[in-house]
């Protein structure tokens, strides 16, 4: 069987988290080598239509997808799964629809919350006068971005109210460049 293993594309700049994605990449080759299968490594980029002809050249008859952010943005994920879907190629990994879903952390909160699955209540400087406001401590995190890209010692605060917690998502969101 033709496998493409289908990965983020690392810049020359790439951070070590970013580089375990060829890592990652050649442990699967080499399980897949072992399994009598052909491997193919891609890096999926913006450049939709290149990587559909690569695609198309390589003809896999199934893709790992390794995808975990695009042009290092990690809101762009559903990208990949919805590239395959539109060739109709066949993946491993969660679909367009469940990659969206779960990889944008309120839009999950929400539905979560909507099935009555309980959840700690979030704030977002969007949302923040719309709802009544809880004190207590908070992780502030980057709405779009896994794991734990953008948490450090300080990403604990603990807030009395919604005007410092305000300004905490403000300074937060220039900071890491994104939505808290």
């Amino acid at each position: 069987m033709k496998v493409v293993i289908l990965h983020d594309e690392i810049p020359p700049d790439a951070r070590p988290d970013e580089l375990d994605a060829l890592i990652q990449a050649d442990s699967i080759s080499k399980a897949l080598m072992e399994l009598g299968h052909q491997p193919a490594s891609l890096g999926f980029s913006l450049n939709l239509r290149e990587v559909e002809l690569s695609l198309a050249r390589l003809r896999p008859d199934l893709v790992f997808n390794l995808v975990e952010s695009v042009a290092g943005q990690g809101r762009l994920i559903y990208l990949a799964p919805s590239l395959l879907d539109c060739l109709k190629i066949p993946y491993t990994g969660a679909g367009t629809d469940a990659m969206f879903s779960t990889s944008h952390k309120l839009l999950a909160k929400q539905l979560m919350a909507s099935h009555g699955i309980p959840t700690p209540s979030w704030y977002t400087d969007r949302t923040l006068g719309d709802v009544v406001f809880t004190a207590g401590s908070y992780i502030i995190k980057l709405v779009w971005e896994d794991a734990s890209l953008g948490i450090e010692d300080d990403s604990v605060v603990d807030v009395k109210n919604a005007a410092g917690l305000g300004r905490i998502l403000t300074e937060r969101a220039d900071r890491l460049k994104g939505e808290v």
